[in-house]
């Protein structure tokens, strides 16, 4: 196969399968066939891509994880959101996944308000109480159980807290 039957074959790919493998493959940007091809496997299949990628980190390249998260915040389905809160707890293993994933679940405003809370209330890292404060004061809603943990955040991070408060 010649390296422009490879890049078509990867431009026509239906299969979430073949979606993971071209997604473990890719550096850089993402090309807009195999980006249309993410939006359409949907949630399932990224997930699979992010829940290899978190299980082995040496498997793949790191930009494929980064392209799934897009593609699920892109996709604005509740379905998506516990795979995004684990990528917000596990920036330790990405440098940077969490940024995106942050991002990516602030898109799905209220659906994923109910898992950033049950997550907060159950997770005793600091750290990652702090991003999930930061993303429920960016996610549009307005609900007094978020005010109440951002004001919790005051006084073990200050100046994100103020800022979240903000």
């Amino acid at each position: 196969m010649t390296q422009r039957d490879h890049r078509h074959n990867r431009e026509t790919t239906a299969s979430p399968q073949a979606l993971v493998r071209d997604l473990r493959i890719q550096g850089g940007a993402l090309p807009e066939a195999l980006r249309q091809q993410g939006l359409a496997a949907g949630v399932p299949a990224l997930t699979a891509r992010l829940e290899a990628g978190l299980a082995n980190e040496q498997a793949d390249p790191e930009g494929a994880l980064f392209h799934a998260v897009d593609r699920l915040g892109a996709l604005g389905e509740a379905r998506a959101a516990p795979i995004l809160l684990r990528c917000l707890e596990h920036d330790d293993l990405f440098e940077g996944l969490a940024l995106q994933a942050a991002a990516a679940l602030r898109t799905l405003d209220p659906a994923a308000l109910e898992g950033c809370l049950a997550a907060y209330a159950t997770t005793p890292t600091e750290t990652f109480r702090d991003r999930l404060a930061g993303v429920m004061s960016r996610c549009g809603v307005h609900d007094e159980r978020i005010y109440a943990l951002l004001v919790e955040t005051l006084p073990r991070t200050p100046k994100l807290g103020a800022n979240y408060l903000a």
